[in-house]
């Protein structure tokens, strides 16, 4: 993940506990816009790839759902907080 937004599935809830909260973001996909989006790359991935666990999520969306979230850079602030200074 370089800057952007990574999307993962934590199927027995073992990621998220392990996450460096203080370097990333974590949060549920919520957002009916987030929703769209997510399941909008699990389809091209499936059509490119033939990916049986992605066919499996799309069948049983609504299922595989709560199991998804996603990982983003937090606030440039909150950042800055955590990078020590390298001025002398």
């Amino acid at each position: 993940m370089t800057g952007g937004l990574a999307y993962i599935l934590d199927e027995d809830d073992t990621l998220i506990p392990k996450v460096n909260k203080e370097i990333v973001k974590i949060q549920r996909v919520n957002a009916p816009a987030g929703q769209m989006q997510l399941k909008s790359l699990i389809e091209a991935h499936v059509e490119k790839t033939g990916s049986k666990k992605g066919a499996a999520i799309l069948s049983e969306w609504e299922a595989y759902l709560p199991c998804s979230g996603n990982l983003c850079r937090p606030a440039k602030k909150t950042l800055l907080r955590l990078v020590p200074s390298s001025r002398g």
